[in-house]
């Protein structure tokens, strides 16, 4: 729900339409303020987030897939009646939305019926080859979910040439008491089974090259790029884990500490103790002589919610088991990446995905394209920001 400045007066609920955040007003916005909506000549879509005590005022959003968030005051002229839209600011200003690309919604049926949404993002290409395809599910998983807005991420990538997937799978918000519980005890298992009944659409839609598919997710995100590239080896190329778990049973024991967190995870996956072997079957850093696809590792240093030591440990057996890995480490990131930081890293993100992908333009130098995809070469030099190294063992 939405409310006004005050904490008391409601303005509206909100729900998901095709992944787009829609707004349904009561009382007085409903009745004086949401005709007043249509006589603005935005492209987006608008809400009313609020307005002055004596409604005179009106804050508004505009937003949408191809549009970062503007933000305007609307003003009644105390003698005509007439309102006045003026811009005050908006979110990444640089942006053109004439360079963004279109996001598309797109409904599914998983294994056990449930309907899962889709969202995909397809750029336009210049050559006659179809795009590759990044899969970025999200994180959480319980009670998070993706939205059609406005995805600097996305954008990032879409712009570069890659098309683009997110799933709101089973457990994620804002589909229901039953989807949310679905995703409960779903780690490794039907989550990602919504993922993959979502990436074959949109394979079987013709619009991606089936050939070149990489999986790239922060946090659960980041342990669901790992699963999935075990579980399909064939069809990933590429796998990037950014503060990811990799070890469920470590993740558990290093959130004993806190008791919501240990009631939490208990409902979620299980008994640290009774369900430990179930907690070992799931956990990817088990099961890496099954993974074929190279890996990008991208950790901060100072995660408290999930522990560096959960990466480590990852390089630590694919150096054992010869495997070729990239590894980032942000010294003063936590669990969520700052703007520098997410800069740093869309840009060691995108290096990684091309290399993989093929998707060097003609024109790149051909020092960069050594670099890149030498096996083990990191994507990004040392800096004060990040700590960058090959894949090998580091002392």
């Amino acid at each position: 729900v939405l409310w006004d400045y005050n904490g008391v007066d409601l303005i509206a609920a909100m729900y998901g339409d095709e992944g787009s955040p829609t707004f349904h007003y009561f009382g007085e916005y409903q009745r004086s303020y949401v005709p007043v909506l249509a006589g603005f000549a935005l492209e987006g879509s608008v809400v009313i987030r609020g307005a002055s005590r004596d409604r005179g005022t009106l804050v508004v959003v505009e937003y949408g897939p191809r549009h970062p968030s503007a933000f305007y005051f609307a003003t009644i002229d105390p003698n005509s009646g007439d309102w006045e839209l003026t811009r005050v600011g908006r979110v990444n200003s640089r942006v053109r939305s004439s360079q963004l690309v279109e996001v598309e919604a797109f409904d599914v049926e998983a294994k056990d019926g449930l309907t899962i949404e889709g969202y995909l993002a397809v750029p336009p290409r210049s050559d006659n080859r179809l795009p590759p395809l990044v899969v970025v599910p999200h994180g959480g998983p319980i009670g998070v979910r993706d939205f059609r807005n406005y995805d600097p991420l996305v954008q990032s990538l879409a712009t570069a040439g890659l098309a683009v997937l997110q799933v709101n799978y089973r457990g994620s918000g804002g589909y229901g008491k039953q989807f949310y519980e679905a995703g409960q005890g779903e780690w490794g298992r039907g989550i990602e089974d919504d993922i993959d009944a979502a990436l074959r659409h949109v394979l079987a839609s013709g619009r991606v090259d089936p050939e070149r598919i990489c999986i790239f997710g922060a946090s659960y995100g980041g342990y669901s790029a790992l699963a999935s590239a075990i579980r399909w080896p064939e069809r990933y190329r590429c796998a990037i884990t950014l503060n990811g778990v990799t070890d469920v049973a470590l993740l558990m024991a290093h959130d004993q500490r806190n008791a919501f967190l240990r009631g939490y995870f208990r409902w979620l996956i299980g008994d640290a103790e009774e369900d430990f072997d179930e907690m070992v079957e799931i956990s990817p850093i088990y099961h890496l002589e099954e993974l074929q696809a190279p890996v990008m590792i991208i950790q901060g240093a100072w995660d408290k919610r999930v522990d560096a030591e959960q990466a480590y440990r990852l390089r630590a057996m694919l150096e054992v088991q010869n495997k070729p890995y990239e590894w980032l480490e942000m010294p003063r990131m936590g669990h969520s990446p700052n703007r520098r930081e997410w800069q740093v890293i869309a840009r060691a993100v995108r290096w990684f995905l091309r290399c993989h992908l093929d998707e060097f333009a003609p024109e790149t130098p051909q020092r960069w394209k050594r670099r890149e995809c030498r096996p083990g070469e990191s994507s990004v030099s040392t800096s004060s920001t990040a700590r960058a190294h090959r894949g090998r063992r580091t002392r």
